[in-house]
């Protein structure tokens, strides 16, 4: 009979933290999945370079529009209508050139100082998305009687690097779900998405972040997506075994080089572009 495997034991310079406000954990100074993703030049073939992360971490990010609405839908998708009130107001369709838009602002203000502030269609977008992925069956499942936006901050036992993440919603059976507002929500549209912006680095990051803290192996994990417009389509997705199992291989990899202090060129030389053909307008040209 072959020897049971023991599962990994917790990391013992783990912690966590729920609820985390948002000024501790931007304060940490520890290696996240977004700055791991940023450090990801090229998936095929794969090319890390640790100056872009470290160009991403310095830079100073706008608080766009778009951002804003992902953020209100997380609060009151997976912490709720009481949670998304706290921390977001609608502010006043108001001329602010005139002296009485200008007064009924600075009341607003006054009234909501400590909230950031959307617009009308803003909180309509956000209250459509929220109810979409309360019809939808699948996602409904997920997001019940778990615990949202719990933070854990760990150092890596192989490299020494301090590290955090913010992990969306953990369910009861331990399944971690994170939750994607997106332009297209089918399998090709999502999928596509995953690609582009390094889902799956980030789903790898945050499976070895629950890791650290729990110890045992890799969890379940989930992404919700939900288009940003209407009638705001629901999609529920798995990563493969290999996709999971190439992303955690570019995360043990973009550590190492960041712990060592590597500073690739961010430079790629010289090289030929081929499109494939159903990028070609002549290959389209010939089927016509």
């Amino acid at each position: 009979m072959p020897p049971q495997k023991i599962p990994p034991p917790p990391n013992p310079f783990a912690v966590c933290e729920h609820p985390c406000p948002d000024e501790r954990y931007f304060r940490d100074e520890g290696l996240n999945a977004s700055t791991i993703k940023a450090t990801v030049a090229s998936l095929s073939p794969l090319s890390v370079v640790p100056a872009k992360g470290r160009a991403y971490r310095n830079q100073q990010r706008r608080d766009t529009p778009a951002l804003v609405v992902g953020r209100a839908a997380h609060a009151f998708i997976l912490e709720g209508e009481k949670v998304y009130t706290a921390r977001f107001a609608v502010m006043p369709d108001v001329d602010r050139r005139t002296k009485a838009g200008k007064s009924m602002l600075a009341a607003w203000l006054l009234d909501n100082e400590n909230k950031t502030g959307i617009t009308v269609d803003q909180d309509f977008q956000v209250r459509g998305m929220a109810a979409a992925v309360r019809r939808c069956a699948a996602a409904r499942r997920l997001l019940v009687n778990g615990l949202a936006e719990r933070a854990i901050f760990w150092s890596d036992l192989g490299t020494g690097l301090p590290c955090k993440a913010r992990l969306d919603y953990i369910t009861e059976d331990g399944t971690l779900v994170d939750l994607k507002t997106c332009q297209d929500a089918t399998e090709s549209g999502f999928t596509r998405s995953v690609a582009l912006f390094r889902y799956h680095i980030q789903a790898s990051f945050y499976m070895r972040a629950y890791r650290e803290f729990h110890g045992g192996d890799s969890p379940p994990f989930r992404f919700v997506a939900v288009e940003k417009i209407p009638p705001y389509s629901v999609g529920v997705c798995d990563l493969d075994e290999d996709t999971l199992a190439a992303a955690d291989d570019i995360v043990g990899v973009a550590m190492r080089l960041w712990a060592r202090g590597d500073e690739a060129p961010s430079d790629f030389g010289e090289y030929t572009v081929a499109l494939r053909p159903y990028q070609n307008h002549l290959a389209l040209m010939e089927d016509a």
